[in-house]
């Protein structure tokens, strides 16, 4: 059994002491803004101006001021959480009565997957309750980035670039059955990345209808609104501690080997949209477009 669940997104680069990218932003201080990071020197700003220089509509993307892929973090670390590829499949173990595993995969290379670098597993007992299950370390995944926001109210969705489930597991598996659990943690310390201890909640409200990955399709769905008019910033402090982590815990279905084999592809765009009332193209904004950076 193999999995990919591939999340992409939009960085660029930061640096700052004391202050922040944001914090003496035209662009931000006008219209607001947001960004979204990994951690120390990789960040981008999204904003609500255009390029011609009229406002984000309520319900629009916000504009990304660079297009560069990303990867999310491993949550709890600023390591990039990889997917596996066409060598590496999820860890699996052998239970004896049916539910404890009695004898797992010794991940040699620690890098999460059941590859040609592992130990097999070792003799076990044949009996009527045997069988080959996932392990738990490959039960769930859990991905993160950071997220500050000045000056605006927003949503953060997602929508599925791919999707693809192969052989046995096209039959015995779907997107519904991998249930997605989103989360923000206010403050903390990732590898050095001291987060949020200027920051606030952004009057952050979950969209209740999100559970697995079925309720996710080809078009954006909302995964969160950020309420907050001031945004998650509370005052000129570095990045890191202006920012907030997202969380999101992606859990696996119970599986045995009865369940068949294949491949399970499911990935994610994740998008900020603009969900401030107070923006529009009024006729007002033709000179904002001058205070981007480019």
């Amino acid at each position: 059994m193999r999995g990919i669940l591939g999340i992409a997104f939009l960085v660029g680069g930061y640096s700052s002491a004391y202050s922040s990218v944001i914090d003496d932003d035209a662009a931000c201080q006008s219209n607001g803004c947001a960004v979204i990071s990994y951690g120390p020197n990789n960040y981008i700003i999204y904003d609500n101006i255009k390029t011609d220089g009229t406002s984000v509509n309520t319900g629009e993307p916000m504009i990304p001021r660079l297009t560069s892929p990303g990867i999310l973090n491993v949550t709890g670390t600023l390591t990039s959480a990889v997917e596996p590829n066409l060598s590496e499949g999820m860890l699996l173990g052998v239970t004896e009565d049916g539910t404890t595993i009695s004898q797992a995969t010794n991940d040699v290379d620690m890098d999460g997957f059941l590859d040609a670098g592992d130990n097999t597993i070792g003799p076990f007992n044949v009996n009527a309750t045997t069988d080959i299950i996932l392990d738990p370390r490959s039960q769930s995944y859990s991905h993160s980035f950071f997220i500050t926001s000045m000056n605006t109210r927003m949503s953060v969705r997602a929508r599925i670039i791919d999707l693809e489930f192969t052989d046995d597991l096209g039959l015995t598996i779907s997107p519904s059955d991998i249930r997605v659990t989103p989360s923000v943690t206010r403050q903390g310390n990732d590898g050095g990345f001291n987060f949020g201890r200027q920051a606030s909640d952004g009057g952050i409200e979950f969209n209740a209808a999100i559970s697995d990955l079925g309720d996710f399709s080809r078009t954006s769905t909302t995964i969160m609104n950020f309420k907050r008019k001031k945004g998650i910033r509370k005052k000129k402090a570095d990045l890191d501690e202006q920012s907030v982590r997202l969380d999101f815990l992606y859990t696996m279905p119970e599986y045995d080997f009865s369940m068949g084999i294949g491949t399970m592809t499911v990935k994610l765009e994740f998008e900020l949209y603009n969900e401030d009332r107070g923006n529009g193209n009024n006729g007002n904004n033709g000179n904002n477009g001058n205070n981007r950076r480019k």
